[in-house]
This record gives structure tokens, C-alpha cells and sequence, in this order.
């Protein structure tokens, strides 16, 4: 007899080793977003440079995957990240699922807000989406989980993935 031992549920959860587990686990479904590795370093992400090293070479295609529960999203248009309109939301009573739509993108970004946040982000508004660095998860071509670390990017980063 074969035993198998499975990591805790939690560990699952946060640290999936493949992007099968980390689809399969968890509702909503994890958001996954098509990115490449910068020239100077970070993941491009629909034209936002995001600092994390993967230690791949520039212009390896990648998939980031977050979690609903870890995407932020602000109305301050001022504020930095991934640009979006609301285009659905859902009330849920104890948590409000909000869709942003993000240009160049066929899936919208779904994020769990609480009530209280979810009442003032009306459909239809222009929106910012923050991404955690400690919360993404990044994926190689074969849906293998790739270790990452935060980079630090000058402000001036040069060309972006084409």
C-alpha cells in the first residue's frame, strides 16, 4: 500500500505548485493574467511593470494568477495600477464580488471587497487594481510554479514586453 501524504488545505490554497491546483481550489476562481518578464527586470502586466525577479530571461512568457481576496482596488485614479472599469457586481451580503474589465484583457479581474467597500464602487467606474508582490503567484508556460522575490525598479524602466 501506497500512502500519500497532501499538504494541509491552506498550503494548497496559498502555495499551489500548478496552475491546475491553483485553478481548482478556491471560489471565485484565482484570476490569471498574461505577463512576460520586463528587459530590465519585473513582469509586465497590460502595460504596468510589476517589481518581482523571477530569475527568467526578458521576454519569457508568464502567467500571474491572484486571488479575488487579493487584488485591491482603488477609485483614485491618481493612485498606481492596472487601469480597469467595473463592468459587474455582485452582492453577496457578507462580501461583494466586483468584475473589472482591464483593456487588452478577454477575462475581467474579479475582486472580493467587504460590504461596506463594494457599496461604493458603482458599474461603470474607472478603477485602479493594486496587486500584492507577497500574494501573486507566477506560472511558467507548462503551469509550473515559479519562486519569486521582489525587485527593486527604477522609475525609469525602458521598453516594455511586446
Amino acid at each position: 500500500v501506497v500512502s500519500s501524504r497532501l499538504p494541509p488545505p491552506d498550503e494548497i490554497y496559498n502555495e499551489p505548485v500548478d496552475l491546475r491546483v491553483a485553478e481548482f481550489i478556491g471560489s471565485p476562481r484565482i484570476n490569471t493574467l498574461f505577463s512576460c518578464v520586463a528587459p530590465t527586470g519585473g513582469l509586465e502586466i497590460f502595460g504596468h511593470l510589476v517589481p518581482i525577479d523571477t530569475r527568467l530571461p526578458a521576454g519569457t512568457k508568464v502567467i500571474v494568477a491572484a486571488r479575488p481576496e487579493a487584488v485591491n482596488l482603488t477609485l483614485d485614479l491618481r493612485n498606481e495600477g492596472i487601469p480597469g472599469t467595473v463592468i459587474f457586481r455582485e452582492n453577496l451580503g457578507s462580501e461583494v464580488l466586483v468584475n473589472v474589465g482591464i483593456d487588452g484583457s478577454k477575462q475581467p479581474v474579479k475582486v472580493r471587497l467587504d460590504p461596506l467597500s463594494g457599496r461604493d464602487v458603482p458599474i461603470g467606474s474607472r478603477v485602479r487594481l493594486k496587486l500584492p508582490l507577497r500574494r501573486l503567484l507566477v506560472f511558467n508556460d507548462q503551469r509550473e510554479r515559479v519562486q519569486t522575490q521582489p525587485l527593486s525598479l527604477s522609475r525609469e524602466y525602458g521598453a516594455i514586453c511586446g
